[in-house]
C-alpha cells in the first residue's frame, strides 16, 4: 500500500491486516504482534491495542472492573413452571380466533420506567438508613373474596397498609414498604407486597398477617392459599434485590433508560435478572406503590440519588451484596464504588 507520498507502507498493509482478521491479531499463545508506531495506522493501533500484550491484557481488565460500564442480564431465570405456563399460553393463542377486551393478555398493565426506577431508589434509599427488605408477601384477592379490582385496591390502602403502619409504630420500626399490583389466568389480581422486619420481630409481624388477612377475607371460610408469606431471617440484601426484581418482571419490555455518557440507552428488562413476563390487565388505579419516607419526595428532600438515577446500569453494582451509602456529590460516588472491589 502506499501512503500519500506515493511510497509503499508496509505498517499500513500490517495494521490493516490485523484489523481484517477480528480480534487484531491478538491469538492467546502466539506472539504478540509488534507495531513501531511510526505511521498514522501504527499509532491508531497502539492506542487502541497498547504495545504489548501485559498492558493489552490490563487495560482490558481495568476495563471490565469499571463500575461504569453497561453490565446486563444476558441469561434470565424462569422457573419450570413458568415456561409450561407460557407454553400453554402461546398455544391458547394460536387457537384464538377472536381477541376481545376481555382477554387479561390483550392490553397488560406493564410497570413503565419510571416506576421501576422509583421502586429501586426507594430500596436503596432505605438501606442506607440500615433496612434490608426481607419479607415478601403475597396477597391473592380473589380467594379473599374480593372478585373486583377496585375493591381489592381499596382493602388493601384501607385496610391492610393503615394497620401494617400501625404495627409498625407500635414496635417501635420504621414503616417502608413497596408493592406490585399483577393479575394471572390462575389467581386473578394478587399483590407483591415486600417490606423491611428486623429478625427479632418476624415471628410477631407473621402473626399480624395472619391476623389481619383473616379480618379482611369476605368468604365463608378462610383459604390458605389467600397470602404467602417468605421471610426468613438474616438481613439478606442480595435476597432483597431478587425479590424487588422479581416485583418488577412486568415491566414494559420496550421501556429504555439513557445512561450516564448522555449516549447510550439501554432496556430496562435488561436490568432485571427474571425473564418477562405479563403482569395482566390489572384495573387498579395504582400498577405499585411505594411509602412515602422513602419516595422520590422524600428522597430529593434528602439530597440522595440512586446508582440508577445517576444512570448507571451494571448489574454487578446496582445489586451489591453491600450497602451504598448516603452520597451528596459525583466524587463521593466514585469514592464508593472504588470501596466495593469489584
Amino acid at each position: 500500500m502506499k501512503n500519500g507520498e506515493d511510497r509503499f507502507d508496509p505498517e499500513y498493509d500490517k495494521v490493516r491486516g490485523l484489523m481484517a482478521s477480528g480480534d487484531m491479531g491478538c491469538h492467546y499463545g502466539e506472539h504478540y504482534p509488534a507495531v513501531s508506531g511510526n505511521t498514522l495506522a501504527g499509532k491508531i493501533w497502539l492506542a487502541a491495542m497498547g504495545s504489548t500484550r501485559q498492558i493489552h491484557e490490563e487495560a482490558a481488565a481495568q476495563a471490565a472492573n469499571d463500575p461504569w460500564r453497561v453490565q446486563i442480564f444476558e441469561n434470565k431465570v424462569r422457573a419450570a413452571r413458568k415456561l409450561r405456563s407460557m407454553g400453554r399460553l402461546d398455544a391458547r393463542k394460536y387457537g384464538i380466533t377472536e381477541i376481545t377486551l376481555a382477554d387479561p393478555d390483550v392490553m397488560p398493565r406493564y410497570m413503565e420506567t419510571e416506576d421501576f426506577v422509583n421502586l429501586y431508589s426507594g430500596v436503596a434509599y432505605a438501606n442506607t438508613m440500615g433496612k434490608v427488605f426481607n419479607a415478601h408477601l403475597t396477597i391473592s384477592w380473589r380467594d379473599l373474596g374480593c372478585m373486583l379490582d377496585a375493591d381489592a385496591e381499596s382493602r388493601l390502602s384501607l385496610e391492610f397498609i393503615p394497620q401494617f403502619s400501625q404495627w409498625c409504630r407500635d414496635n417501635q420500626l420504621k414503616c417502608h414498604w413497596i408493592y406490585s399490583n399483577e393479575s394471572s389466568h390462575n389467581v386473578g389480581l394478587h399483590t407483591h407486597f415486600l417490606t423491611a422486619i428486623p429478625d427479632d420481630r418476624l415471628k410477631l409481624f407473621k402473626l399480624f398477617v395472619a391476623m389481619r388477612m383473616r379480618k379482611i377475607n369476605r368468604k365463608k371460610t378462610f383459604l390458605p392459599s389467600a397470602f404467602k408469606l417468605s421471610a426468613p431471617r438474616g438481613q439478606n440484601i442480595q435476597r432483597q434485590w431478587f425479590r424487588v426484581q422479581y416485583l418488577c418482571k412486568g415491566v414494559n419490555p420496550n421501556a429504555q433508560l439513557r445512561h450516564a455518557n448522555g449516549h447510550d440507552k439501554i432496556f430496562v428488562a435488561d436490568l432485571i435478572r427474571f425473564g418477562y413476563e405479563s403482569p395482566g390487565d390489572v384495573a387498579c388505579k395504582r400498577r405499585c406503590g411505594i411509602s412515602q419516607n422513602i419516595n422520590r419526595k422524600q428522597r430529593d428532600s434528602a439530597g440522595y440519588k440512586s446508582l440508577m438515577e445517576r444512570g448507571l446500569f451494571n448489574v454487578r453494582v446496582l445489586y451489591e451484596k453491600k450497602v451504598v451509602p448516603l452520597l451528596q456529590s459525583e466524587h463521593e460516588v466514585w469514592q464508593a464504588l472504588q470501596l466495593l472491589n469489584f
